[in-house]
C-alpha cells in the first residue's frame, strides 16, 4: 500500500484538514478577544505556537490510533478506514467550516461600519469615513504623522511611541509653509490596518503621510519611519535607527526624522529650503526617566478625569525632581495643577499656588512656551474675588502670541470670555480649538455652552449630541436644564438622569423636573421636605451654597447662589427671572465682571445705566 493510501486510511489527511479549519477559527476568535481585552500581543503568539505544536501532535496520534465503536485503540496497520473516526471528522470539519463562514460574514459587516476612534465625535467619524480619494483634494505641502506603532515586547510603551510621533508633529508644525494634520485627527487612524495610505491621506486632506514604529528593549531602541506620497502611494524616504536608549538619542532621532522629511519634501514638491531654518525640535532634558515621566503625564492630562489627576500631578512632579531644568515638565505640572480644583481635587494641597509657582518656573527656563502663560491666565481657582479678568486675558493673549494654535490656551480664553458674557467671541476661539483638535471634548462642550448662553439652542444641542456620543458628562447639567425647558418630559427626564447620575447629585430627576415645570411647585415646602430627607439620610442639612450646586436654582434661593465660574447659571437662558434679579448684579459685581466691562466694554446684551449701574437683556424665547 502506498504512503498516500495509508495516510488516507488512517484519516491523517482528514485530521489535517479538520485541524486547519478549527485552528483558523480559534485564531480568529483569539484575535477578537485579544483586541477587546487589550491583552498583550504575546498572548496571541503563544496560542499560535501551541496550535502549531498541536497540529503535528494530532497527525502523529491519528497515525498511531484508531477510533472504533469499541473505543480508541492502537492502529493495527491493516483493514478498512475506521468509519467512526471518518464520520466524526467529517462532521467536525463541516461544523467548523460553517462557523468560519459565519465569522467571516460577521467581520465584513463589522468592518463596514467600524468607527475610526472612540475619542472623536460622531460627526468627525462620519466625515472621515465618507471621504474618498477622489473627493478629498489635498495641498501638496501637507503631512500627517500617524501614531508610531508600539512594538515593545510587553506592548506597554504606547505613551513613548505616541510621544515620539507628537514631538515630530510639533517640530513640523513650526514650519509656516507646511500644513500638518492635528494630533487627534492623525491619531484617529491608530490600528487602521484596513485603510490604505491614499485613503488616510484623502481623509485627512494631506499629500504626505509619515508612519513608523518604536521598539524599546532594555537599553536599546529601534525606531523605523517612512514617508509616503499619499497621492501615488510611493515611498519617498525611509530609515531605521537602532541605538542605545537615552534622552539624547531619542531627541537626535526625532530631529533627524524631521530634517529628513523636510529634505524629502524640498526634493519632491519643491518645499522652500528655508523651511529647515524654521524647524524647531526641543531637546530640553538629558534625563531619560524624566522625559518618560513627562510623556506619561502629558498623555494622561489629555484624558484627564477625577480619578487620574492626582497620578498625573505625581508624574510631572517626578519629572521636575529628576530634572529641575526641564521647562516643559514644569509647564505640564502647572497645567494639571491649575485644573485640579475645578475637578474637585481637595486633599489639602494648594494647587493654585503650585500651578503659579510651576508656571513661573517654566517661563524662567523657557519664555517661548505658551502653556505656562495660559496657566497664569487661568488662575481663577484661588477663590479670591474679584477675578482679575483683564490680567487673565492678557496672559492668555501672550500664550496665543507664542503659539496661535495652542488648543489649551484657546479653550481657556474661550471659557474666560464666556464668563464675561462675550459669547460670540468665545464661539470663535472654541470653534478654532475644535477645528484644530476634533477630539478635544472640552472645546466641544464649552462651545455648546457659549451658543446656549447666546440663545442658540439648536447649535448648543449639536454640541451636546457630540458630547453624548463620547459619553462625556462635562457640564451635562447645564444642557439638561436647557432640554428640560424645551423638550418633552421623557427626553428631559433622561437627560436629567444622566447628568445627575454623572455627578452623584443628591436628588432624583423627577424632583428637578417638577421644580422647574410644575407651576404649583411649593419651593418652601419642597425644600423643607428635601432638607428633612437629607438629614435623615446623611445626618447633615443640604449645602445650598456649595459651588455648582443646583439647589439655589431649584428652590429659588438665589441669595445663596455662589459665584462659580465653572457653573454659570446666571447666564443660562432658562432662568430669565434670575437675569433680572438683584442677585444677578451681585454675582456680576462680586466676580469682577462689571469692573472688566468698565475697562474693556460691555457685551452686546448688557449696557451701562447711569454712573455706576448696568442692565442685561433676557435671552429671547424665540432663540432659546
Amino acid at each position: 500500500m502506498s504512503l498516500f493510501s495509508e495516510l488516507k486510511r488512517r484519516s491523517v489527511i482528514r485530521v489535517a484538514a479538520a485541524y486547519a479549519v478549527v485552528a483558523w477559527l480559534v485564531l480568529q476568535i483569539v484575535d477578537i478577544v485579544v483586541d477587546v481585552a487589550e491583552a498583550p500581543a504575546w498572548v496571541a503568539k503563544v496560542i499560535l505556537g501551541l496550535l502549531i505544536v498541536g497540529f503535528f501532535l494530532s497527525l502523529i496520534l491519528s497515525w498511531l490510533f484508531d477510533v472504533t465503536p469499541e473505543g480508541i485503540r492502537r492502529d493495527q496497520g491493516a483493514g478498512d478506514q475506521p468509519a467512526v473516526r471518518a464520520a466524526r471528522l467529517d462532521k467536525l470539519t463541516i461544523v467548523a467550516a460553517t462557523a468560519v463562514v459565519a465569522l467571516l460574514a460577521w467581520q465584513m459587516i463589522r468592518d463596514s461600519g467600524r468607527e475610526l476612534d472612540p475619542v472623536m465625535s460622531s460627526a468627525d467619524r462620519q466625515s472621515i469615513s465618507e471621504t474618498t480619494v477622489e473627493s478629498a483634494p489635498s495641498q501638496d505641502a501637507s503631512i500627517a504623522v500617524l501614531p508610531f506603532a508600539d512594538l515593545s515586547p510587553s506592548q506597554d510603551q504606547s505613551y513613548f511611541s505616541d510621544g515620539i510621533s507628537e514631538e515630530i508633529i510639533n517640530a513640523l508644525s513650526s514650519i509656516s509653509s507646511l500644513g500638518v494634520a492635528s494630533r487627534t485627527s492623525s491619531f484617529a487612524f491608530r490600528n487602521q490596518d484596513e485603510k490604505s495610505i491614499p485613503q488616510i491621506g484623502a481623509a485627512l486632506r494631506v499629500r504626505h503621510v509619515l508612519e513608523g514604529s518604536v521598539r524599546s528593549v532594555g537599553d536599546r531602541i529601534r525606531i523605523t519611519a517612512q514617508l509616503v506620497d499619499a497621492n501615488t502611494d510611493k515611498q519617498l524616504w525611509s530609515q531605521t535607527y537602532d541605538k542605545v536608549l537615552s534622552a539624547e538619542t531619542v531627541f537626535a532621532i526625532q530631529d533627524e526624522i524631521a530634517v529628513a522629511i523636510v529634505d524629502a519634501l524640498v526634493n519632491s514638491i519643491g518645499l522652500e529650503a528655508s523651511a529647515l531654518e524654521q524647524l524647531n525640535t526641543r531637546a530640553d532634558t538629558e534625563d531619560l526617566t524624566a522625559y518618560q515621566r513627562f510623556l506619561r503625564g502629558r498623555q494622561r492630562f489629555r484624558v484627564r478625569s477625577v480619578s487620574n489627576i492626582p497620578g498625573t500631578i505625581d508624574l510631572f512632579q517626578q519629572a521636575v525632581e529628576l530634572d529641575p531644568e526641564f521647562a516643559r515638565a514644569w509647564a505640564g505640572l502647572a497645567a494639571v495643577a491649575v485644573v485640579a480644583p475645578s475637578w474637585g481635587i481637595s486633599d489639602g494641597e494648594d494647587y493654585v499656588a503650585l500651578a503659579e509657582r510651576a508656571a513661573r518656573r517654566a517661563i524662567e527656563l523657557d519664555d517661548s512656551l505658551a502653556l505656562p502663560y495660559a496657566v497664569l491666565g487661568n488662575l481663577q481657582g484661588d477663590g479670591v474675588l474679584p477675578i482679575r479678568y483683564a490680567e487673565d486675558l492678557g496672559y492668555l493673549e501672550q500664550a496665543l502670541e507664542r503659539e496661535p494654535d495652542n488648543t489649551t490656551a484657546l479653550l481657556w480664553r474661550g471659557i474666560t470670555t464666556i464668563q464675561v458674557g462675550k459669547f460670540e467671541q468665545a464661539v470663535v476661539d472654541l470653534d478654532r480649538c475644535r477645528d484644530l483638535d476634533p477630539g478635544y471634548q472640552n472645546c466641544v462642550v464649552w462651545g455648546g455652552l457659549a451658543r446656549l448662553y447666546a440663545g442658540d439652542y439648536e447649535g448648543a444641542m449639536e454640541s451636546y449630541d457630540l458630547q453624548a456620543a463620547t459619553r462625556s458628562s462635562s457640564q451635562a447639567q447645564q444642557f439638561a436644564l436647557a432640554i428640560l425647558h424645551k423638550e418633552d418630559e421623557l427626553t428631559a427626564l433622561l437627560a436629567l438622569a444622566w447628568a445627575l447620575e454623572s455627578f452623584d447629585a443628591p436628588f432624583n430627576p423627577d424632583l428637578v423636573y417638577r421644580a422647574f415645570k410644575d407651576p404649583e411647585f411649593d419651593t418652601a415646602a419642597e425644600y423643607a421636605a428635601f432638607s428633612e430627607y437629607r438629614v435623615e439620610l446623611t445626618g447633615e442639612s443640604p449645602d445650598v451654597s456649595a459651588p455648582g450646586s443646583l439647589l439655589p436654582m431649584m428652590f429659588r434661593r438665589y441669595s445663596e447662589l455662589v459665584p462659580d465660574q465653572n457653573n454659570m447659571y446666571w447666564w443660562h437662558p432658562s432662568f430669565p427671572e434670575l437675569r433680572q434679579s438683584p442677585e444677578f448684579k451681585r454675582i456680576i459685581r462680586d466676580l469682577g465682571i462689571y469692573s472688566y466691562w468698565q475697562q474693556a466694554g460691555f457685551p452686546p446684551q448688557c449696557r451701562a445705566v447711569g454712573d455706576d449701574d448696568f442692565e442685561c437683556d433676557e435671552v429671547s424665547s424665540e432663540t432659546s
